[in-house]
């Protein structure tokens, strides 16, 4: 689906934390030990011990705070304690707290059982601050855009030609000359773009292979408005392109390299899944027409590596961000940002990737 420039649309992760944060840092040091032993333990212990006999998941976990308002509370404490982490984290921390197997900073995590850990840290991270990944061309509005998040890629449309932008460089990868697209969208790999246009009283549909840079099939296709990718769970070499009309009707196609099959029409489309062309990680950030296209992007190694640079300030402080897991596996353009970031605090250091 694509995602028109000239709303202002921010996605951003549904959050676990209901409490006020501010409130939650006035309390005493012992309100914290009190008000989960209290609380929120007993609410933890009970779910365990009714799950001892199977494996604990995160699906079962999130299905158990939606049937347990205690356990759902619990979840929201601790999960509240483990972004305190996140947001106090030291150079000398920043290998615990990206690490929900390591012995964390507020021992409180360390009494709940690994799987319940593992959860709330990553809860935790939804709380996290985003930053602004910046892509276009100068002069030249754009008029809306889509991303595949597995790929870390973005394309966007201008009036005449579609730019495709890598997300860890920010760089453009290929451009292709088009008229009057209307609706553009990526299947779940990022190997295939689709693209519908109009020409003259048609509309026509174009797949591009966007690892080869070559244009595998073009559909003709009246009445349509929107484009779906979706994963065909037979086949994961083959993908389902569906082209929606005005009134929901939906037209089908299964794509693969080297063909495409027309698998029909419904009258009624409105049961498929559309938070399957979610951007995930990524979300735009937009202003009308513009030229310069922000996408904010939630990143935990580079939120992590951000805040224990902020508190570096030896040698040794810069050497462990640097051999920390959340710094190997920042992209290129975060890497460059956190080694700036670090330098300008003491331009004597040298910073060796």
């Amino acid at each position: 689906m694509v995602y028109v420039i000239g709303a202002t649309l921010i996605f951003s992760s549904f959050s676990l934390l209901s409490m006020n944060p501010q409130k939650m840092n006035n309390r005493p040091r012992d309100w914290f030990e009190k008000e989960g032993h209290g609380f929120h333990f007993p609410a933890i212990n009970a779910f365990i011990q009714e799950h001892s006999h199977i494996n604990i998941t995160e699906k079962l976990i999130n299905e158990s705070e939606k049937k347990n308002g205690k356990f759902y509370d619990a979840i929201i404490y601790f999960t509240q304690i483990a972004s305190n982490n996140h947001r106090n984290v030291t150079p000398h921390t920043l290998v615990l707290v990206e690490n929900p197997e390591a012995q964390q900073p507020t021992r409180m995590l360390n009494k709940l059982p690994l799987p319940i850990k593992k959860y709330v840290m990553k809860c935790a991270e939804k709380n996290m601050d985003p930053y602004i990944i910046n892509i276009g061309i100068e002069e030249k509005p754009i008029q809306f855009a889509t991303i595949c998040e597995h790929a870390d890629l973005a394309a966007t449309y201008h009036s005449t030609f579609i730019t495709m932008w890598n997300l860890t460089t920010s760089k453009m990868v290929h451009t292709l000359l088009e008229n009057d697209v209307f609706d553009m969208v990526f299947n779940n790999t990022g190997t295939q773009l689709a693209y519908g246009f109009k020409n003259n009283q048609q509309k026509i549909v174009k797949i591009f292979d966007t690892e080869e840079k070559k244009l595998l099939h073009t559909i003709s296709v009246p009445k349509i408005k929107n484009l779906f990718y979706s994963v065909n769970p037979q086949n994961m070499q083959s993908f389902l392109l569906s082209a929606f009309t005005k009134f929901r009707g939906m037209h089908s196609w299964l794509i693969t390299t080297k063909k495409y099959i027309y698998l029909g029409f419904l009258p009624n489309g409105t049961n498929i899944d559309l938070s399957l062309n979610s951007f995930g990680k990524y979300s735009i950030k937009n202003n009308p027409q513009c030229s310069i296209l922000s996408i904010e992007k939630q990143s935990p190694s580079f939120y992590l590596c951000q805040k224990a640079g902020n508190r570096a300030w030896k040698q040794k402080d810069v050497k462990k961000i640097i051999s920390s897991r959340s710094y190997k596996s920042l992209t290129e353009n975060e890497e460059d940002t956190i080694n700036q970031e670090l330098a300008k605090k003491d331009t004597s250091r040298i910073i060796v990737v």
